[in-house]
């Protein structure tokens, strides 16, 4: 969807451009098991949907499996940033 008045890209000189290639839009059969390979999931499925369980995140159930488990990846890499309860909080010192 666009909206009228957002920059969607930069009109360049010719001479600035390195390279182009041409856009291929993705096929519905492309690499749906996981069309990211850079991106791993590295924890267990069950490692990951205990965590989701503990920390109750509510997930769209209209993701692949391997977006759950990529998304699912991120937030267990930074569960620090959570909190269950006000128990498990960090402060700051002198604050």
């Amino acid at each position: 969807m666009l909206f009228r008045g957002r920059k969607v890209g930069v009109i360049q000189n010719l001479s600035t451009v390195a390279s182009a290639t041409i856009y291929k839009p993705e096929s519905e059969n492309s690499n749906t098991e996981n069309p990211n390979p850079l991106f791993e999931v590295v924890e267990s499925r069950e490692t990951l949907d205990t965590f989701a369980k503990n920390y109750k995140f509510k997930i769209n159930p209209d993701l692949h499996d391997h977006q759950r488990y990529q998304l699912l990846q991120i937030l267990y890499l930074n569960r620090n940033s959570f909190a269950r309860d006000l128990s498990e909080m960090g402060t700051y010192p002198d604050y």
